[in-house]
């Protein structure tokens, strides 16, 4: 019986949610209505939640489908009057027809209430089992105890071992997931409020037979029901995390008073490095110091490279040395690398730690570089030159293979960037000067459409997609053998030119760009809840509360 009178009922509180909208955004005839205690009504109820207002005939067609698919339903719990009312309000928006949906609205936000109650409770039995499951299959795997999650090389190792096995791990983790996330839900409402430190998560799931969600403990960061994370301070931080799939350390420097560092790290199983995570505050304006700072030297990067190219004549070999590595990276976007870095167990090199092996040399002018790079991906690149050829002729003649190229650190390039060419920045922001410098040309100042108001969004799209793929390409963003754009948009390409692109596309600015220009990777709908990942490893997505609840009644 729920099953059906909840999926029902719930796409009708969808489209309510939908018109009540419509009336506070849109609805001249409707002034008389106090729209604010509407507004707070529906956040208070953390009922549907849609980011658009549709047009009024999209509602009706939708409506007329559910009339067609779900007769019997509509018959049996009587709720052909509800959805007459709603589509005579559509039709004529007056202040009687929506007082009579307002009635009918209200009637249904009782029952709703009273429902999810039921539903949110999860089989302690159940997730016990999950977990034994689940803990068994990532000892064997990995070794690792206590813990349910399986890293991606785990989760492969795992495939090549027994394919069933790995099929019935996804479906049991799965299962745990949703369970994960009706317990979130049990949690925050039994609470009463909107964010719960680490501590009391952890608490609140253990109580259930759940893991904890991140094996540290902490009364220094919190999460709301999207599990967006909050400084002690309570500032948002910038970004999410997976339950269960990474390691945190809070960092115990972290001043949330002045809010001048990284609140914690994380890790993800079977990956390499660490990865901090700041505060929005401090990641804006961090962002915009950086994006003004690259743009100084965009504007005068000319003069500043006739002056490193000056000394690749100088008689200091320190100097000659900076010089040819500045005009490498210029050049080819390299990263310049770090002593001992390695992937799954393989040295990974950069610029200033290639070996001689590295490099060939043909004719008195072309370089090729052919090394394992950053990610353990195979980097490739070619430049011909014959000031710098004649640099590395020299230098790599009475050398044996893996002999060390270069004699400078990454420290040395920087003090001579700033120290003799007095450019403001650090050797790393040469690849963001040449992402956003390339994307700038080829979008803004090359904007290939004369007439924008006639050319299709697909076209405008498929055009920036091919130049932030290039762009990609040129960084060497790869998973797999795919190039990848989202590291580049993030954190290489300033969002103010994306943000200039759409304005001459005249296209509406989308959520994820506007997310860039404020630096905020958490999940803007506090009230959303996350989907449980359809394949595994994936990532849990965060949609809005309707896409959820409407999937997971059906």
């Amino acid at each position: 019986m729920y099953s059906k009178f909840n999926k029902i009922e719930l796409q009708i509180i969808a489209f309510i949610n939908l018109s009540l909208t419509m009336i506070c955004a849109n609805d001249k005839r409707c002034t008389g209505l106090n729209k604010t205690v509407i507004l707070n009504e529906i956040k208070s109820l953390n009922l549907l939640k849609y980011e658009s207002v549709y047009r009024p005939e999209n509602f009706i067609q939708i409506i007329s489908e559910i009339k067609k698919n779900h007769k019997q339903d509509i018959k049996q719990y009587k709720l052909n009057d509800y959805i007459n009312s709603f589509i005579a309000y559509v039709k004529n928006p007056s202040d009687q027809t929506w007082i009579k949906v307002l009635n009918m609205y209200n009637e249904f936000k009782g029952k709703y209430e009273g429902l999810e109650e039921k539903v949110i409770k999860v089989n302690e039995k159940s997730v016990k089992v999950l977990v034994l499951y689940l803990k068994s299959v990532v000892e064997e795997i990995s070794g690792r105890k206590d813990s349910i999650a399986l890293s991606f090389k785990e989760y492969k190792k795992l495939i090549e071992k027994n394919k069933s096995s790995a099929e019935k791990y996804v479906s049991k983790y799965n299962e745990l997931m949703r369970l994960f996330i009706n317990r979130l839900r049990y949690i925050f409402k039994t609470s009463g409020e909107t964010t719960l430190t680490l501590s009391k998560l952890n608490k609140g799931l253990e109580s259930a037979n759940f893991p904890k969600m991140f094996s540290q403990d902490s009364e220094d960061i919190s999460f709301d029901a999207a599990l967006n994370i909050y400084a002690k301070n309570g500032t948002r931080l910038s970004g999410r995390l997976d339950p269960y799939k990474v390691e945190i350390v809070i960092n115990p420097q972290y001043d949330y008073k002045n809010d001048t560092n990284y609140v914690l790290t994380f890790q993800a199983f079977g990956a390499e490095g660490k990865q901090f995570m700041y505060s929005i505050d401090y990641k804006r304006k961090m962002n915009k110091l950086k994006y003004e700072k690259v743009w100084k030297v965009i504007e005068d990067i000319e003069t500043y490279r006739k002056k490193w190219l000056k000394f690749i004549d100088s008689d200091d070999f320190k100097s000659k040395t900076c010089a040819v590595a500045c005009e490498v990276v210029f050049q080819t976007t390299m990263r310049i690398g770090t002593p001992g870095n390695k992937s799954k167990g393989e040295d990974t090199f950069g610029l200033l730690t290639l070996e001689k092996r590295h490099i060939s040399l043909s004719g008195d002018s072309k370089i090729e570089f052919d090394f394992l790079g950053k990610g353990g991906g195979s980097m490739t690149y070619s430049l011909e030159d014959k000031r710098i050829s004649k640099y590395f002729h020299n230098i790599l003649k009475n050398k044996n293979s893996k002999d060390s190229v270069f004699k400078i650190s990454g420290e040395d390039l920087n003090k001579f960037i700033n120290g003799e060419l007095h450019m403001n920045i650090t050797v790393h922001k040469f690849r963001t000067l040449k992402a956003t410098q390339y994307v700038y040309k080829h979008l803004i100042e090359k904007f290939p459409f004369k007439k924008p108001a006639e050319t299709s969004q697909k076209e405008k799209l498929a055009y920036l997609q091919k130049i932030l793929l290039e762009v990609g390409e040129m960084l060497k963003h790869h998973s797999g053998d795919k190039v990848t754009t989202s590291t580049a948009l993030k954190n290489y390409i300033d969002p103010s030119v994306i943000k200039k692109y759409y304005e001459l596309c005249k296209m509406e600015l989308p959520k994820q760009v506007q997310q860039l220009l404020e630096s905020d990777y958490s999940n803007p709908d506090p009230d959303a809840f996350p989907e449980i990942p359809k394949t595994y490893p994936g990532t849990i997505k965060y949609p809005s509360w309707a896409y959820y609840k409407t999937k997971y009644f059906d």
